[in-house]
C-alpha cells in the first residue's frame, strides 16, 4: 500500500559530511574527491536501480558527469561550515511499474528543483522490492554556463519545504490515478488529518547496524516505544486502522493489514495483536476473493459513503432543476458542427436531471461535445466548473472545453474550508470519473446535493467494467441516466478506429500489431537514435507544411 515520506536534511561540512562521498553512496559508484585526495568506492553497494542527473537548460555539459559536479560544488564552497547539498528522500509508491515510478520522480524533481535553478541527482533505489524510495541530491546555487554563481537562500524557506511535500502528494496521486489504481497518500500530518497516532521517525541507517548495536541505540529504542504506543492505540481501538485503509483505498488486502501492523507494533507479538485486533474489527468487511485468489477486504465506512452515494446520486438523477431555453441549446448546437451521435448526448444532458453520466471511447468527440454543453448553460446564466482526479486530466478538460477545472483534491480542500462551494446556479463535470474513488466522490456528490448544483460524469466505457478503479462511477451509472458516445471521430482510418477500441480495452499488443501492419512503427538501435529522428522529422514536417491563410 502506498505511503507517504518526504524528508530534507542538508549536507554540510560542520557534520563532518562530504558531498562526493554522499553522492558516491547514493549511486553506488566510485568518486575521487580532489579537495581531500580521497576515492569513494561504493561500486560493491546493492539495491540501486536507477541513477540519473537532471540539469536546467543553461548548465554546462560536465554538471550530467556526477564526478565533476560534486567535485566542482567543493570547490564553489570556502567556508569550513558550507552548506554543500540538499538531500529530498521519498517513498515511491509500491503499486506503479518501475517505468511509472521513474517517471514520477523524474517529473517532480524537474517541476520543483530544475526548473527553478538546481541540478538534481536522482538515485533510486530497490523500486521492484518492498521498501521503493528515492534520494534526491540538490545543489545549493545557481547554475551558469560558466559554472556556480551565488547560493540561493530562499530555497532553504520553510515554505518551499512545505510545498514540495504538497506537491509530492499531489503528484504521486495524479500518477497512481493515471495508473488505475484507487488509493491515495496525504501530505498532513496525523494531528492535522485527525488520526491519533504518533509520527514514528525513519530509521533507514539502522539497518547496517548489528542487532546488538541497534538495540542499544537511542534512536532505535525511541522508534521502538512509539510504534508500542501506536500498537496498543490500534489494538484497543481497530476504528484507527479501519480508518486509515478508508482514506488510502477502497478495497485491500491481507498484505495491506499485515503491513500496517508491522508498521505500528514493536515485536512480534504486538504484530500478531495488531493484526488480531484489525481482523476482529466490526468494521471491517470481507469481500472474498479477488481475481488473483486472494482475500479482498472493504470497510463499513466506504460501504457507508458507498450508500450515500448512491442513494443521493439516485435523488438528483430525478431532479430537473437545471433548465436552459431551448434558443440558448440552438445557439450553442449551431455555432459548431456536432455529428449526430454528439447532438443525441447534447440533447440528453441539458434535459436529464441533476445528475447524468457520459461515456464515450478517447476520440468520439466526448470534449468537444462538452464544449457545446457548456456554451449552453453558461448561456442559461449557469456556471460550469470542472474536476478530475489528475492535473493533466483537468488541465485537459479546460483546453479541450472550455472549462474552468481543478485537482478533485484541491476542490475538496476549498469545499472543506468554503472556499469554492457549489450552488443551484452550478453546473460541475468531473472527467476521468472512473478512476474517482468512492470516498472522494462521495464528498463531491454530498456537497453537490446539498447546495443543489449538477453533476456531469464523464468517463470512457472500460471504467464501467468491474475493474476496482472504477466502482464509484459504473454504481452511479448503473442506477441513474447515461449516454454513450461510440463512434470514434479523432481517427479517419478504420484500423486506427479499431487499435484506439484496442487500447481502451488494454489490448495493448493487438493495438500495436495494428499500427505495426500499417508500417506506422519503426524501430532503431537506441533511444537516443530514435529521439534525434523523431525530431528532425519533426522539424522537416514543419518546414514543408502549408502555411495558414489569415
Amino acid at each position: 500500500m502506498a505511503v507517504y515520506i518526504l524528508s530534507s536534511k542538508i549536507i554540510s561540512r560542520n557534520t563532518g559530511r562530504t558531498v562526493t562521498g554522499a553522492a558516491a553512496y547514493r549511486a553506488g559508484e566510485k568518486i575521487l574527491d580532489e579537495r581531500m585526495n580521497q576515492t569513494w568506492d561504493f561500486t560493491k553497494k546493492k539495491g540501486i536501480d536507477h541513477t540519473e542527473i537532471l540539469a536546467p537548460e543553461n548548465a554546462p555539459e560536465w554538471a550530467t558527469n556526477r564526478e565533476r559536479l560534486w567535485n566542482e560544488v567543493e570547490k564553489s564552497e570556502k567556508r569550513k561550515d558550507s552548506q554543500l547539498a540538499r538531500e529530498i528522500q521519498v517513498a515511491l509508491p509500491i503499486e506503479l511499474t518501475n517505468d511509472q515510478k521513474k517517471n514520477l520522480i523524474k517529473e517532480f524533481a524537474k517541476d520543483n528543483f530544475v526548473t527553478k535553478g538546481m541540478i538534481a541527482d536522482i538515485c533510486l533505489h530497490d523500486i521492484s522490492g518492498e521498501n521503493p524510495h528515492a534520494h534526491i541530491m540538490l545543489t545549493m546555487r545557481h547554475i551558469t554556463p560558466e559554472g556556480f554563481g551565488k547560493k540561493n537562500f530562499d530555497w532553504n524557506k520553510k515554505e518551499n519545504l512545505l510545498g514540495w511535500r504538497e506537491n509530492w502528494a499531489k503528484l504521486a496521486n495524479d500518477h497512481l490515478a493515471l495508473a488505475g489504481h484507487d488509493i491515495s497518500i496525504d501530505h498532513r500530518s496525523y494531528e492535522k488529518m485527525g488520526i491519533p497516532l504518533e509520527a514514528q521517525k525513519k530509521i533507514g541507517p539502522l539497518k547496517h547496524m548489528s542487532k546488538e548495536d541497534r538495540a542499544e541505540t537511542d534512536r532505535m529504542q525511541e522508534y521502538l516505544e512509539t510504534c508500542r504506543r501506536n500498537g496498543e492505540k490500534i489494538k484497543a481501538n481497530p476504528e484507527i486502522a479501519t480508518d486509515l485503509f478508508s482514506r488510502k483505498q477502497a478495497i485491500f488486502t491481507e498484505n495491506d493489514i499485515l503491513r500496517l501492523a508491522n508498521t505500528y507494533s514493536a515485536d512480534k507479538e504486538q504484530f500478531d495483536e495488531v493484526v488480531s485486533a484489525i481482523k476482529n474489527s466490526p468494521d471491517l468487511v470481507l469481500l472474498g476473493a479477488g481475481e488473483n485468489g486472494k482475500e479482498r477486504y472493504t470497510t463499513r465506512q466506504t460501504l457507508e459513503a458507498e450508500n450515500s452515494m448512491l442513494s443521493k446520486s439516485e435523488q438528483m438523477a430525478k431532479a430537473h432543476s437545471h433548465k436552459v431555453k431551448n434558443k440558448y441549446q440552438k445557439q450553442a448546437k449551431v455555432s459548431r458542427t456536432l455529428a449526430p451521435e454528439q447532438v443525441k448526448a447534447f440533447d440528453h444532458i441539458l434535459s436529464s436531471g441533476d445528475m447524468c453520466c457520459v461515456v464515450g471511447y478517447a476520440g468520439t468527440g466526448k470534449s468537444y461535445m462538452l464544449d457545446a454543453v457548456r456554451e449552453a448553460y453558461e448561456a442559461g446564466g449557469y456556471t460550469v466548473t470542472g474536476a478530475a482526479l489528475a492535473g493533466i486530466a483537468a488541465q485537459g478538460l479546460f483546453e479541450s472545453s472550455g472549462i474552468p477545472s481543478q485537482t478533485i483534491a484541491r476542490r475538496l480542500l476549498d469545499q472543506e474550508q468554503g472556499r469554492s462551494e457549489l450552488t443551484k446556479k452550478h453546473v460541475l463535470v468531473i472527467d476521468e470519473a472512473g478512476m474517482v474513488g468512492t470516498r472522494q466522490m462521495n464528498a463531491l456528490i454530498s456537497h453537490a446535493h446539498e447546495k443543489g448544483a449538477k453533476v456531469i460524469l464523464v468517463g470512457d466505457g472500460m471504467q464501467l467494467q468491474p475493474i476496482e478503479a472504477g466502482g464509484a462511477f459504473r454504481g452511479i451509472y448503473s442506477r441513474t441516466e447515461g449516454v454513450n458516445l461510440t463512434e470514434i471521430r479523432r481517427q479517419k482510418e478504420d484500423w486506427q478506429k479499431e487499435a484506439t477500441k484496442y487500447f481502451e480495452e488494454g489490448k495493448s499488443k493487438t493495438a500495436l500489431d495494428l499500427y505495426e501492419l500499417s508500417g506506422k512503427i519503426r524501430q532503431d538501435a537506441t533511444h537516443d537514435k530514435s529521439i534525434r529522428q523523431l525530431i528532425s522529422e519533426w522539424s522537416n514536417s514543419w518546414k514543408n507544411a502549408t502555411p495558414l491563410l489569415h
